[in-house]
């Protein structure tokens, strides 16, 4: 059997809860890893889902890695596998604010997208603060996999009960 032209191939958009350049790879990266043996890959770092806080001595060095990779726009990993950043201000709260993130997501899918020739995907979701994205951009299906008790972060009500 010969092999798969990439270009053919059909497009998985991971929402991951990973940073793929500063992350362990857990169960979620793995399962992600099996799709792009039959898929073409766009993994979506994480946009956050706790405000940041500025009393711990690590957030200072968690900013500075989520500049480093917003720099990186869509950064090709390997045949067919793409990683990418998507800006968002890091509010949870209904108001303009959220609104305004919703807007910024619906910008960046739609340009990376538009960049990668991506269509009617398949969307892996691994992080609950993506929700939002689901009426964004027409697909094929949805796949939800949680592995984490987010509800156990304050933010997750207000970031979840908005995107409904």
């Amino acid at each position: 059997m010969g092999k798969v032209d990439q270009k053919k191939r059909a497009w998985v958009i991971h929402f991951s809860a990973d940073d793929y350049w500063h992350s362990n790879p857990h169960s979620r990266h793995h399962i992600t890893e099996q799709l792009h043996k039959h898929y073409n890959i766009l993994w979506v770092n994480p946009i956050g889902s706790r405000m940041p806080s500025l009393k711990k001595k690590s957030t200072t060095a968690k900013v500075l890695r989520k500049l480093k990779s917003l720099a990186k726009f869509i950064r090709k990993v390997s045949e067919g596998y793409y990683v990418t950043t998507f800006i968002q201000l890091p509010y949870f709260k209904e108001g303009w604010l959220q609104k305004v993130n919703k807007a910024l997501l619906r910008i960046q899918l739609w340009t990376a997208s538009a960049f990668l020739k991506i269509r009617n995907p398949l969307l892996f979701y691994t992080s609950p603060v993506f929700a939002t994205t689901l009426d964004l951009i027409r697909h094929r299906y949805s796949v939800y996999y949680y592995s984490d008790q987010y509800t156990e972060f304050r933010e997750f009500d207000e970031a979840t009960e908005h995107s409904q």
